[in-house]
């Protein structure tokens, strides 16, 4: 990354189900592995108005949901069926 010379750019080797609560609120969350639920650290730390895109399920029976945090809670919607590798819990 430094070589390419992108400075806005940060890195962390962790459970992705924990999120980042040190830069959080986000606008928005992408997710490129499927838990078999969403993350309630990952709900915690989306800012108002802002969306997140994560497949959620077991193995082929996962499907894409888009999740909208509004002023009052959230609304999931699902998307479609998806294939994604399975979230795998971290260590801290």
């Amino acid at each position: 990354l430094q070589e390419l010379n992108l400075r806005n750019v940060r890195l962390k080797h962790s459970d992705g189900g924990w999120g980042w609560e040190e830069y959080a609120p986000y606008d928005a969350i992408l997710a490129a592995a499927a838990p078999s639920e969403i993350p309630e650290a990952l709900l915690a730390q989306m800012g108002r108005r802002s969306i997140m895109i994560i497949p959620v399920g077991h193995g082929r029976t996962q499907i894409l949901n888009r999740v909208i945090r509004s002023e009052v809670g959230f609304e999931v919607e699902e998307i479609e069926p998806v294939s994604f590798v399975p979230f795998l819990p971290g260590i801290a």
